[in-house]
């Protein structure tokens, strides 16, 4: 199971944002997110009222989620052009007789 949150909520609290709002910035689903949230995958909705039904996430924790996924995109970008550049180094050695 994954730790909480690593998000510092001791700063000015965010906004709360419901599953259709979650899902348009997401371009996710809605089942598609709960899917996520219920694997650790996501970040966790917190119920609005006490025993209530209707829950929100945590703006913030849902724009540092979609940031990391954007790191996690230029970081394989980076290594997939670390490795064509290696690749075209190696293929223009002459080779030793």
């Amino acid at each position: 199971m994954k730790s909480a949150s690593k998000h510092d909520h001791s700063r000015t609290p965010s906004r709360l944002v419901r599953i259709g709002e979650v899902a348009r910035m997401t371009g996710l689903s809605r089942s598609y997110i709960h899917a996520l949230t219920a694997d650790g995958r996501f970040p966790k909705s917190l119920a609005l009222v006490p025993g209530g039904k209707s829950r929100a996430w945590v703006l913030s924790e849902v724009e540092e989620w979609m940031e990391q996924r954007i790191q996690e995109r230029d970081q394989g970008l980076a290594a997939e052009v670390q490795a064509s550049t290696e690749a075209a180094e190696d293929s223009k050695e002459v080779p030793h007789e």
